[in-house]
């Protein structure tokens, strides 16, 4: 285990080997990680093309007061029926964008780990991911419904930032046979946060700098190139946090 004293030249050494750790697979996570982005956005555009479609459908035009009882009654039970289609599409979003997540972002994690990807590890994926995300998700819905809108704001960004921190170390941690990978993320994500801190200092001063070079440039670039650079930035931290939570796991 590494010493407090040391965090610097350790999370220095980290840095370098995540390089010495890109071969020729890299290209296929960042293959995986557009596909993933790509179904997300598509299945996203997809619920809100059916919400419109059945939005459509329901006739608000009308003074709610100014209606008789039937009328009333039959534009209520509409407007229950469309929350009903409303709260139902994002369940079945949420679900399947876990199964996208179990399929894509494993396979992000298994090659960058080095491991192999088969049925199995699919499946260790979904178990946890089908508890993991949709709590995630309904915690930012309660921000929403018990905050105000700037406080929900701030508490949404740090929840999804922990998010982000945890998920990492439990996607190792399913692939490192770990029997308590949701256990692996809070005892080493919070319990040992202070291995993390330096390295994501670093990858924030890249994030900045690439974002700085990229505002100079970006006029002159596809966008396709743009979302390029930004998925090579992105394998690239999946190869560091490997790095990260297999030398705090010993």
């Amino acid at each position: 285990m590494v010493k407090k004293e040391g965090l610097l030249k350790h999370s220095y050494s980290l840095f370098l080997d995540s390089f010495k750790d890109i071969d020729k697979k890299f290209p296929l996570v960042i293959l995986y990680d557009f596909l993933f982005y790509f179904v997300l956005v598509q299945a996203g555009n997809l619920m809100l093309l059916f919400l419109q479609k059945k939005a459509s459908s329901i006739n608000l035009t009308n003074d709610f007061l100014a209606l008789d009882p039937a009328q009333a009654t039959s534009m209520l039970s509409s407007l229950k029926g469309f929350l009903f289609f409303v709260v139902l599409a994002m369940v079945l979003f949420v679900l399947f964008n876990t199964i996208n997540a179990s399929l894509f972002k494993g396979l992000v994690w298994s090659t960058s780990s080095k491991k192999s990807y088969n049925k199995e590890t699919f499946k260790n994926f979904l178990k946890i991911n089908i508890v993991w995300i949709p709590s995630w998700v309904i915690l930012v819905f309660l921000w929403n419904v018990i905050m105000t809108q700037q406080a929900a704001t701030i508490a949404g960004v740090i929840t999804l930032l922990l998010a982000l921190h945890l998920t990492g170390i439990i996607n190792v941690s399913i692939l490192r046979k770990s029997k308590t990978p949701l256990k692996d993320a809070f005892s080493l994500g919070i319990k040992k946060l202070h291995f993390f801190l330096i390295p994501y200092l670093v990858v924030s001063i890249f994030f900045f700098i690439f974002f700085k070079l990229h505002s100079l440039i970006a006029a002159s670039l596809h966008l396709y190139f743009n979302i390029l650079i930004l998925l090579v930035f992105l394998a690239w931290t999946r190869y560091f946090i490997v790095r990260i939570v297999d030398s705090i796991r010993k």
